[in-house]
């Protein structure tokens, strides 16, 4: 199964690269990731190429932008994710905010 931090989104072949750390492989008990939160690991998405059902744990997106997304790739930039329909500045920004 893969163990996908639900907000990190890659652009393949865009040239940017993700600005999150890996978390740590063995971090001590009290410091356990959460899902959502800012120590989860670092597996990322790639929008061009990943199934619906890995677009949808990105944040604000879900079953419906999941489809959208697949019907609108290829994506050259995470500011391309403006084009699905519900995506706007603030949700963009808090994509952005996650990779």
């Amino acid at each position: 199964m893969l163990d996908t931090c639900p907000n990190d989104v890659v652009i393949e072949g865009s040239g940017a690269q993700p600005t999150a750390e890996p978390a740590p492989v063995t971090p001590p008990p009290e410091s356990q990731p959460t899902p959502d939160g800012p120590g989860c690991d670092q597996a990322q998405v790639d929008v061009n190429s990943a199934p619906a059902g890995e677009l949808d744990r990105i944040i604000h997106i879900g079953p419906v932008r999941a489809a959208d997304m697949i019907n609108l790739r290829p994506f050259n930039s995470v500011d391309d994710l403006t084009r699905i329909s519900g995506i706007g500045p603030a949700r963009l920004a808090d994509i952005k905010a996650r990779v």
